[in-house]
């Protein structure tokens, strides 16, 4: 998912190490890359106890006053629902339930960090 900001004149700098730290208390491993053209990607990997399958990308991209947020997640798990009846052939039908639970934890982790941007965002507004 991707939400759209104008007019905020935010720090995406500071943006982007909250979502650092929303991610660190929720027990993820955490990693922040900026890229030349203002561009922050925050990298969560999830420890098994989350039972989420896959990292999480959240993009932010753009200046102070116009940027987006996007929130990236899901793809190995849609993958093991998609793929279900051909891994139950093959004996595999336990990553069915496991994509299914994954993507179940990443919305409720979604919902999550949505309320939490909206809070920062908030905050960090000059």
């Amino acid at each position: 998912m991707e939400e759209h900001w104008k007019g905020k004149n935010v720090d995406l700098s500071q943006l982007a190490q909250q979502i650092l730290l929303f991610f660190t208390k929720k027990g993820f491993t955490t990693s922040l890359h900026k890229k030349a053209d203002d561009k922050y990607i925050v990298i969560a990997t999830p420890q098994p106890s989350h039972g989420i399958a896959e990292n999480i990308e959240v993009c932010i991209s753009g200046k102070s006053d116009d940027f987006s947020i996007k929130f990236k997640a899901g793809s190995h798990s849609q993958a093991y629902v998609r793929y279900g009846p051909l891994l139950n052939l093959v004996g595999l039908g336990f990553l069915v339930l496991k994509g299914l639970r994954s993507l179940e934890k990443i919305e409720k982790i979604e919902k999550q960090f949505w309320i939490f941007v909206d809070g920062a965002i908030w905050q960090l507004t000059d």
